[in-house]
């Protein structure tokens, strides 16, 4: 499922497109991996000229999964299951539906799965909030990753085309251990799943047919040509610079296309507000944020609501208002995170996932709840 911000492909690529697609393409004839005609549907992974995923697909068509081989869209179809509902119903190997990947909770919980920033070399969480507010104003508590939400962790969307995964407030998770016992490797997707399903979801390694099955989902979420956000100038370049025979043009195109989206997805610490005064938060240096409970409503849901209130045992609105009537309670789980009790915890949310702003709409939100104004 394609997210529908990745439609606004631009007219004048596709025309650029359309003109390079009858010419020649000397440059590609030697790359087998990237077939023509060149056009909006290729893939990021193709323009680099990694060819990742047709070495995977053919990889996973030729394993045996219950003395079976299986074709690349059940195995990204079993995947899709375990990223949105965290089982299969009618799995390749043991009983169905599969074993849940965790108790607590899902993948959707804390990713989307679907463009969340209007531009890709940004993270913006108000950009964000108005992409979601622009797709469904009455946003509901449930997580299917359909939505930009305003969830913890950066989206699905495009992960398989990053180059490094748990940074900034995450990179403490580099130390873990993945199945096999060896360290992870944070430029390593696949070790990157696995530390996320086994300790971020409070669950468990997933079996090998699940670890490719999310792998191979992953791959259907990845960029490709109509996603990327060129300026006409950038476009022709790397049209040119693909189809033609100069290996200097081929990699400066190439160096325009790695230019053009997020391959890091950072996590920054944010500052704790100095003094709280009703709805006011107060900042060092003056800097003053005062939230609004209307806009928090909706804020709340798709920051909180996946885990509060819904189908994670989580405190609902209104217990978790009343445990922060202290206001000093209120910044000590977003900003830092919550030690884990049982299967429950929370991740702290960094810079790039809510702003101040929207913090203190939240908060002015659960005072709302108890009568506060």
């Amino acid at each position: 499922m394609r997210s529908s911000y990745s439609m606004r492909f631009p007219w004048f690529l596709a025309a650029l497109l359309g003109v390079a697609a009858l010419s020649p393409s000397s440059a590609r004839a030697q790359e087998p991996g990237i077939h023509p005609p060149l056009g909006p549907h290729t893939t990021v992974d193709e323009l680099l000229g990694r060819h990742a995923r047709d070495v995977f697909r053919r990889q996973l068509e030729k394993r045996l999964q219950g003395d079976k081989s299986h074709a690349w869209g059940e195995y990204a179809a079993w995947g899709r299951e375990l990223l949105v509902k965290g089982s299969v119903a009618n799995p390749p190997l043991g009983p169905s539906p599969s074993a849940r990947l965790s108790k607590s909770y899902r993948c959707v919980h804390c990713h989307n799965l679907v463009r969340e920033d209007a531009r890709l070399v940004s993270q913006d969480p108000e950009e964000r909030e108005r992409l979601l507010r622009a797709s469904l104003p009455a946003h509901g508590a449930v997580r299917d990753g359909s939505l930009p939400s305003l969830v913890p962790a950066t989206t699905l969307w495009g992960a398989i085309n990053r180059t490094r995964f748990y940074n900034g407030l995450f990179e403490k998770y580099n130390g873990l251990r993945i199945a096999d016992g060896s360290r992870m490797n944070p430029e390593r997707i696949s070790d990157a799943v696995q530390i996320c399903s086994r300790f971020c979801s409070a669950g468990r390694y997933p079996e090998p047919w699940e670890l490719d099955s999310i792998l191979a989902a992953l791959w259907e979420l990845e960029l490709t040509m109509r996603d990327l956000d060129f300026s006409p100038d950038a476009a022709a370049r790397v049209i040119a610079g693909l189809e033609g025979g100069d290996p200097a043009a081929l990699e400066s195109a190439r160096a325009l296309v790695r230019d053009s989206y997020l391959r890091v997805a950072h996590a920054e610490a944010r500052e704790k507000p100095k003094e709280l005064k009703k709805n006011v938060d107060v900042y060092e240096g003056g800097n003053r944020e005062t939230g609004d409970a209307g806009r928090g409503a909706l804020v709340f849901q798709a920051s909180c609501g996946g885990c509060h209130g819904a189908d994670v045992a989580a405190p609902a609105p209104a217990a978790l208002a009343r445990r922060a009537r202290e206001d000093a309670n209120f910044y000590r789980a977003p900003l830092r995170g919550t030690e884990r009790r049982g299967g429950l915890y929370m991740p702290p949310f960094s810079t790039q996932r809510l702003s101040a702003r929207q913090l203190a709409d939240v908060r002015a939100y659960l005072a709302s709840l108890r009568g506060e104004r």
